[in-house]
């Protein structure tokens, strides 16, 4: 008799990226002889497209029928065990895997992310449950090096989304462009991606590509839209059709691609794109010794153009281009800014040689910076205050409303905490905010002392 396996995850959302998760470890199980069932938000859809019995997610009697059934749970992939989408998934997430352990079944954590988790009980709760589990893989180096602290055995792996087939590529000369909301992307953000696509790729159809219908659909028919409006003889096609199938046959006419979420691209580079990093807020603050964005995914070879500033971590004035010698001569020749650019100074030079030789000499610097940032996300999730997320030490603090956010700034200024307002037209109207940055010499005792007193200041702008 076969082996039976339960697969619990973003199943049954219409999302790309997690379709193409669960095709792949479903066809693995197979070729392994394991009967695959699955746990899904759309059980018929479900059935019928990866041919699996299905279960509804949020049905407790269909759950406990499916575990009972099984002899695996497989939970992923994705990032299921974290808060900052809310507590309710964190606790749906941990209740399948200690239910199915109770009935004495084997639980594998399959190619997850872990985090952010924010709490002192939501970090036990989910250091528990992970420490119950029979086996533990990651598709991150940050959430290898979290278990590492816990004590807790698991394996690095890569994404499976990079096992995916491809079609030919046809080289028809597209123009893709992948689109998600975001609650604090500019306003302005779809009129300047129109235009300069507009600007520079006039001569050829644009793809529009949602990845998942109900968070991609509207910023990206808005995109095209537009697209029209600025230039109304712009060929586009907005592609409605999510499936795995037909995104990769898509995508196999693809020259070049504006890409915001992960698997569009991953799916790129499998296609053979070209990349470019800006690494403004990577370089000396993520990766191995702070060497940045594609270190921190070990995709450092990946990688074409690398650009930067030297006025950020480097402490310095001027910015820089990685790249081939073809790629540089060509840039040096045709890019405007460059060529209305002054040389920068050699005391400008100097100094980012030298930060560049502390990183390299202290690389326990960038270790402790990240430790003192993930300290103050920590905090100020528990004292309830709004931020944006991120791995990076500048942490935004919602303030809302433009003059509330430059009391806050005077009140906490005069509290020895030095913040910088952030106002529209730099954020939409309605989402004002406070930059908080921090430094490797902060001390926990330090960010305490301000996490409480931005709370404080907050709660009296909030009242006026």
């Amino acid at each position: 008799m076969s082996k039976k396996a339960l697969v619990s995850g973003y199943i049954g959302f219409s999302n790309f990226g997690d379709d193409v998760i669960f095709a792949i470890l479903t066809r693995h199980l197979r070729a392994k002889g394991v009967e695959v069932k699955a746990l899904s938000a759309n059980p018929k859809a479900t059935k019928e497209e990866f041919k699996v019995d299905a279960y509804n997610y949020k049905n407790p009697i269909q759950i406990i029928k499916a575990i009972l059934e099984c002899d695996y749970l497989i939970s992923g992939g994705g990032s299921l065990l974290q808060n900052t989408t809310s507590n309710k998934s964190l606790i749906y997430y941990i209740a399948i895997i200690i239910l199915a352990k109770l009935f004495s079944k084997k639980v594998i954590i399959f190619a997850q992310g872990i985090g952010p988790i924010y709490g002192n009980f939501w970090q036990s709760l989910v250091k528990f449950t992970l420490s119950i589990c029979d086996l533990v893989t990651l598709r991150d180096k940050y959430s290898y090096k979290l278990l590492g602290k816990w004590k807790i055995k698991s394996n690095l792996v890569y994404d499976p989304a990079w096992d995916i087939p491809l079609n030919v590529k046809e080289n028809r000369g597209y123009v893709g462009v992948q689109l998600r909301s975001y609650s604090h992307m500019h306003e302005d953000f779809i009129k300047t991606l129109a235009k300069y696509i507009g600007i520079y790729f006039s001569d050829r159809t644009v793809l529009i590509l949602p990845f998942q219908k109900t968070q991609d659909g509207e910023i990206c028919y808005r995109f095209e839209r537009e697209l029209k409006t600025q230039y109304p003889k712009m060929r586009t096609e907005l592609m409605g059709n999510t499936k795995i199938k037909s995104i990769i046959e898509n995508f196999a006419n693809i020259d070049y691609l504006f890409a915001m979420r992960f698997h569009a691209c991953l799916l790129g580079l499998k296609y053979g794109a070209r990349v470019m990093v800006d690494d403004a807020h990577g370089l000396g603050v993520i990766g191995k010794g702070g060497r940045g964005t594609a270190s921190y995914y070990g995709l450092e070879d990946e990688v074409d153009i690398y650009m930067g500033t030297f006025s950020k971590s480097l402490a310095s004035l001027g910015g820089y281009m990685a790249a081939s010698k073809d790629v540089v001569e060509y840039v040096k020749h045709t890019s405007r800014p460059y060529i209305f650019s002054a040389s920068i100074t050699p005391a400008s030079v100097a100094s980012a040689n030298a930060a560049l030789d502390i990183l390299k000499a202290e690389p326990e610097r960038v270790e402790n910076l990240n430790n003192i940032s993930a300290y103050m996300r920590q905090k100020l999730k528990e004292k309830n205050i709004d931020i944006i997320e991120s791995k990076t030490p500048i942490i935004p603090i919602y303030t809302y409303q433009d003059d509330k956010t430059f009391i806050a700034c005077k009140l906490l200024l005069e509290r020895g905490v030095y913040v910088n307002p952030v106002v529209s037209p730099a954020t939409p109207v309605g989402q004002s905010l406070l930059r908080t940055s921090y430094t490797a010499n902060h001390t926990k005792e330090i960010i305490d002392e301000a996490a409480d007193k931005i709370a404080e200041v907050l709660d009296i702008v909030k009242n006026m």
